[in-house]
């Protein structure tokens, strides 16, 4: 009995480590803006662990030449836990033209010397007015403009990074560039971030070596 207990027990385990909870559903209307001006990102606001299914954020960047700091920039971090990974980041925008946002995905590294955090950039990508900039050797770079995001597109897919595991991210939203005519005017970007996450694959040999387990379990049992 002690065996398919045991056995009981592992089945429990491995499942749970897959287990759906609480995704992140965050609206800088509902729930407060997301700005950030802290260059280590050490202040950039915490929304959880992206879990299982769809997690949301949408909010608006901007530009306003009427305030002293008139970039309003969005930051926020958010945690893949073990045995998740994230498949996709679509994104979905509406903006002032000639109005652009400059986007990145940074993974957690750890604390640095000068008391800040060191991160990996592991895609940067632009939204908005279509321009050329550089985020770095070594970094992907897409140009997204108004003419070719009409609906939702999977920037992961289209810089063919595949998908991001376990670890700490931030995600930055800083407005980069405003068109002359829109310089001494409010100019937004409005946009939406679903990022899908998912259970990683059990490999084939777990599944393989649990039906072994069980088999076994079970002809010690008819011994009996």
């Amino acid at each position: 009995m002690r065996y398919w207990k045991a056995s009981l027990t592992s089945i429990t385990l491995l499942f749970s480590s897959y287990a759906n909870s609480a995704v992140i559903q965050y609206d800088e209307s509902i729930n407060g803006d997301l700005s950030a001006n802290n260059i280590n990102l050490v202040s950039a606001a915490y929304l959880g662990s992206a879990d299982v299914g769809e997690n949301t954020v949408s909010g608006i960047t901007s530009w306003d030449p009427s305030v002293s700091l008139s970039n309003d920039s969005d930051y926020f971090s958010f945690t893949i836990g073990a045995g998740n990974q994230l498949d996709s980041l679509f994104i979905n925008y509406a903006s002032t033209p000639l109005f652009l946002t400059e986007y990145r995905l940074k993974k957690l590294i750890g604390p640095n010397e000068f008391g800040g955090l060191d991160y990996e950039t592991i895609l940067g990508f632009y939204v908005g007015f279509d321009t050329v900039d550089e985020f770095g050797p070594g970094v992907p770079i897409i140009h997204l403009h108004n003419n070719f995001i009409a609906s939702q597109t999977d920037v992961l897919s289209a810089l063919n990074i595949g998908s991001v595991t376990e670890g700490q991210y931030t995600i930055t939203m800083n407005p980069a560039f405003v068109g002359a005519e829109f310089s001494n005017q409010l100019s937004e970007l409005n946009y939406t971030l679903n990022m899908n996450v998912s259970a990683v694959p059990v490999p084939a040999a777990v599944w393989l070596f649990l039906s072994g387990f069980i088999s076994l379990v079970g002809v010690s049992r008819l011994k009996k």
